[in-house]
């Protein structure tokens, strides 16, 4: 009967396991489309400052290209930071599991110790 509890414990060490390689995996991708978002972000902003430093006398025409673009612009960047804190809620949240997780496998390999010994002094 302890081999048997033993055996169960074992397949749930696993099932954890794999899902904490899961939650690895989600999270480099997380990361990843952050870097990508943060460099779109950043690449957003130098084109707006190079806009901004604009000079001389614009027509009428041309003022109204250059502020539909700056409030293209500002979309565009509210839209990137918005992503960014959705990505960075995402990544609390696989951290919150992970730990939930790794203490789960943590208490798993203690109890499979536990029987390991109780089978072990019969």
């Amino acid at each position: 009967m302890l081999t048997q509890l033993r055996d169960i414990k074992r397949l749930r060490e696993r099932g954890l396991r794999s899902t904490l390689a899961q939650l690895a995996d989600e999270a480099d991708s997380v990361q990843q489309r952050q870097r990508q978002l943060q460099a779109r972000l950043s690449a957003l902003q130098i084109r707006w400052h190079d806009l901004n430093q604009q000079s001389g006398c614009l027509d009428h025409l041309a003022l109204g290209r250059l502020r539909s673009d700056l409030s293209a612009m500002e979309s565009e960047s509210q839209r990137l930071r918005h992503e960014l804190d959705a990505l960075a809620a995402e990544q609390g949240r696989i951290s919150q599991l992970r730990g939930e997780h790794e203490t789960q496998l943590r208490l798993n390999l203690r109890e499979q110790e536990k029987l390991k010994l109780l089978e072990e002094s019969e």
